[in-house]
């Protein structure tokens, strides 16, 4: 269900298992797991949710459900499609500040997840049937709901590592997240982590799901998505400082994540 007065869009998935193929946006998303579990990559790690998880995605962060072991969960996400308005403008600081943690995670007591599950059930209820004065409901009870949550977590939530080669796999996504603007290849990597190109190749797409070019490219459209909703500078100096070889190879990759040309990303004001 979404509204456009509060600018949120809250959507429960009850047999949820992959990600469609865009894996990034410019908007806050919040995921809890009711139930099940779900292998789930962010950032630079891949992780193990269960239920009564509850993860904070900040605006430009990769991440996709990976469909191991056939895996399904019931699941219910919360978009924050517009930041200008009141709910948003309260709640940001909560986000903000969860979204810093290294592991922006909060697991809630089993003894809770009912409530917890009760409260965004209710929520999405008011949305849909919209009765009187829904609006200012709604606010109120994400609001409670995340502010209490944050209050009572821990500074710095375990996440179940998936993997016991996660580290390696970490530690080269780091490099390669910091890296990304410059010429980068599985030689390169090869060299500076000194395993051969097809280690390097096999272990990111187990961890990943994606492939090392699929995840390059990734990086390099999300910060084209940031230069071009910021600014009016030339997609020909924004395609070169993001690391791409030609014009023709970012509008290529470009249109196939995003489904948009650049310019016409910059003329919907930067929305996916």
């Amino acid at each position: 269900m979404n509204n456009s007065e509060l600018g949120i869009t809250l959507v429960r998935k009850t047999r949820a298992s992959t990600n469609p193929s865009r894996h990034f946006h410019l908007s806050w998303e919040l995921m809890y797991i009711v139930s099940g579990t779900r292998t789930f990559f962010y950032a630079n790690r891949t992780v193990t949710l269960k239920g009564g998880d509850f993860i904070c995605i900040g605006p430009g962060i990769l991440h996709r459900a990976l469909h191991k072991y056939n895996e399904e969960c019931d699941i219910i996400n919360v978009y924050f499609d517009n930041t200008g308005t009141n709910l948003f403008a309260a709640l940001r600081p909560v986000l903000e500040d969860w979204s810093r943690r290294d592991l922006p995670l909060i697991s809630v007591p089993e003894f809770d997840r009912d409530r917890i599950t009760g409260t965004l059930v209710s929520a999405a209820a008011e949305i849909e049937g919209q009765p009187a004065h829904f609006v200012p409901m709604v606010s109120a009870i994400l609001t409670n709901t995340l502010v209490e949550l944050f209050r009572l977590s821990p500074a710095a939530s375990p996440l179940k590592a998936a993997g016991e080669k996660n580290r390696e796999i970490t530690r080269i996504i780091d490099y390669v997240n910091r890296n990304f603007r410059t010429p980068l290849s599985l030689k390169i990597l090869s060299r500076e982590f000194l395993f051969s190109e097809s280690y390097i190749s096999r272990i990111f797409t187990w961890y990943t799901h994606y492939t090392f070019i699929e995840y390059l490219n990734a990086l390099r459209v999300r910060e084209a998505c940031r230069l071009l909703s910021e600014g009016s500078r030339q997609v020909s100096d924004i395609a070169e400082e993001c690391g791409f070889g030609s014009i023709t190879q970012f509008g290529r990759c470009f249109r196939k994540i995003t489904g948009q040309a650049p310019l016409a990303y910059r003329k919907g004001k930067g929305r996916l």
